[in-house]
């Protein structure tokens, strides 16, 4: 039996390129950096009662670190074999918190921040920007309709 030509809505299984499979360890490592140059405490509380609320508490330094955290904890969740997760979830992740920790590399010069931990960020940085190339190599002959998942 020939198989038939992937259409709109099929969802594909691919296996996770070993570059996003590698990040637990880095994602790991910046997690409790992260926390401590913005001192993130250990819970945090999202007011969700109305949806223009967030506005001026989103802007605020420790709150993006606090979303960042989160978002930090999904990726090292969803990047792990066997765990299955969309395409458009992980990149999205990834991408967020690339943008999210590039950012905090550039704050003010008076900021805290040790050499060691910066480069331990920046180390993350290039594995998110590798795990993010693999998925496009691996990922580059697939019609855009065709619904991919990781696992």
């Amino acid at each position: 039996m020939t198989p038939r030509a992937p259409k709109e809505g099929d969802r594909q299984f691919w296996d996770k390129p070993a570059p996003l499979c590698d990040l637990a360890d880095p994602v790991g490592e910046v997690f409790p950096i992260v926390k401590a140059w913005f001192h993130v405490p250990d819970c945090v509380h999202l007011n969700l009662s109305d949806v223009d609320v967030a506005e001026g508490e989103m802007f605020e330094a420790g709150m993006v670190a606090a979303v960042t955290l989160r978002k930090i904890q999904a990726l090292r969740l969803l990047s792990r074999p066997g765990v299955e997760t969309s395409l458009a979830a992980i990149l999205s992740l990834i991408s967020d918190v690339r943008s999210a920790l590039g950012g905090m590399l550039q704050q003010p010069a008076g900021t805290q921040r040790g050499e060691a931990d910066s480069k331990a960020v920046e180390t993350l940085c290039s594995h998110l920007e590798a795990a993010a190339r693999s998925l496009g190599q691996t990922l580059k002959d697939v019609p855009i309709s065709v619904e991919i998942w990781l696992r």
